[in-house]
């Protein structure tokens, strides 16, 4: 199915966005190392740097609406320049869905299914993710509001049965953090979590036509934000009530948390579904990096598909995948000394270039 032929609404994309959030869950231990109990703070200031981040897509969309970022560059930086930045931001979706594909392979090998072989555990996967996005990005956003009510259910139950285990003391000091630490994992949480919207400039373009209203874009960022941003901060909280100063140094917090809710004895074994919803917010967020990838490869090479792409792309990803992160340290490594700068250059660099360059030609054009 073309790109061009799709229409989804402001409220699926809103939704996806929700996913796609969430689906970066697996990665709060990330800032949990820095930001310890504090989590909950720091999570606040990724939110508040993620809302700058938002005011700059934002302009974008609005400056160049039914555009995606692939016609954005060309407009932009002209055909030779814009093609080469549209192929780094390409290669930057690729490698980001190939990141995020170990890093669930890893959590299941470790913790659910540790016979099966990493090659198989990936294969599975993206097998599912090769479908959906052969589908079309239409059915990938239908299907996140069907789990992400899934998620939001399966939050409030574990909050409600997890309650009576739940130690608020953990949280003490209150604000022991230096704002050194603060900045990092506030920043962390802002491009680890947030800052990755900048691949939803490629989808923008499917809204349909009611909902492109004067400020559809305003409210569908802001929701998503508010909304991501609330879920993470539930979760945070329920991890470090549960487990205390055992979260910074575990490799899947919010996992092993859920690990000791024992209601009476019969209501246990609660991390199977956290599992499943850890899955299905993962694999939102491969599909959304797949897709990118293949739409983006379509545009530059002017193809009349993308269908045919969509099974080697698909194997290079796998093996890609199985090449990056050896251990989850390697990936704690990444996303604190590494990520947080390599990531601005997409998320924020490349697009206050636009944004300037656009509004020097327009002056340009004006005098």
């Amino acid at each position: 199915m073309d790109i061009e032929d799709q229409k989804i609404s402001g409220v699926q994309l809103t939704q996806l966005m929700i996913c796609f959030i969430c689906g970066s869950n697996i990665l709060l231990t990330v800032s949990m190392t820095v930001a310890k109990q504090d989590i909950w703070l720091a999570i606040l200031g990724g939110v508040v740097e993620s809302l700058v981040f938002a005011i700059i897509y934002i302009f974008i969309t609005k400056k160049y609406p039914n555009k995606t970022l692939i016609e954005i560059n060309d407009l932009v930086f002209g055909s030779f320049l814009g093609k080469l930045v549209s192929t780094l931001y390409i290669i930057f979706f690729f490698l980001q869905g190939s990141a995020y594909l170990r890093i669930i392979t890893n959590f299941f090998k470790s913790q659910i299914m540790p016979e099966t072989p990493m090659f198989v555990l990936a294969l599975a996967l993206l097998i599912v993710c090769a479908y959906a996005v052969n589908k079309g990005f239409e059915v990938i956003s239908r299907l996140s509001m069907l789990f992400l009510i899934f998620l939001m259910l399966e939050v409030a139950f574990v909050f409600v049965t997890g309650y009576s285990d739940m130690k608020f003391k953990n949280f003490l000091p209150i604000f022991d953090i230096t704002m050194t630490d603060f900045i990092k994992s506030a920043n962390i949480i802002g491009t680890t979590h947030f800052g990755e919207f900048v691949v939803f400039l490629m989808f923008f373009a499917l809204l349909n036509n009611t909902s492109k209203g004067k400020n559809s874009n305003i409210k569908i960022y802001i929701i998503s934000i508010l909304s991501g941003g609330a879920i993470l901060i539930v979760i945070s909280v329920i991890t470090i009530a549960l487990i205390g100063n055992l979260a910074p140094i575990d490799n899947y917090p919010y996992f092993q948390a859920i690990r000791i809710i024992n209601v009476r004895d019969i209501l246990t074994r609660f991390e199977i579904i956290t599992s499943i919803n850890i899955l299905a917010m993962v694999f939102f967020k491969i599909c959304v990096y797949f897709y990118a990838t293949v739409s983006g490869i379509r545009k530059i090479l002017k193809l009349s598909s993308q269908s045919f792409l969509v099974l080697p792309i698909g194997i290079i990803m796998i093996n890609t995948s199985l090449m990056l992160f050896k251990n989850p340290f390697e990936v704690t490594q990444f996303a604190t000394e590494i990520f947080p700068l390599y990531g601005l250059v997409f998320e924020v660099l490349f697009p206050v270039l636009i944004l300037v360059i656009t509004q020097m030609k327009k002056l340009f054009v004006n005098r």
